[in-house]
């Protein structure tokens, strides 16, 4: 049982570790790419608020989920039905 309860751990926080990502690619969906710079800047200070002693590694890695997305992904989402943010 102690398998599964480091399982759910790391699922807890790798949810809070890209966040600020999942939230930045939620808005630059709806607004189909518009403010894509804001969008941008306000993750990378969500990500280092929340990043504490790793605040700059978190910002990093977030911003380099981010591009990814948008490069690799973005051209093909004509949009999304709900984005589960919130939800378990």
């Amino acid at each position: 049982m102690q398998s599964l309860a480091l399982i759910e751990e790391g699922k807890t926080f790798a949810f809070r570790y890209y966040l600020p990502m999942r939230e930045a690619v939620v808005q630059l969906c709806a607004s189909h790419g518009r403010g894509r710079d804001a969008i941008f800047g306000e993750m990378v200070a969500k990500a280092q608020a929340a990043g504490g002693a790793r605040a700059r590694k978190i910002a990093k890695d977030n911003s380099a989920a981010f591009e990814i997305f948008e490069a690799d992904f973005f051209p093909r989402v004509a949009k999304y039905r709900q984005h589960f943010l919130r939800q378990k």
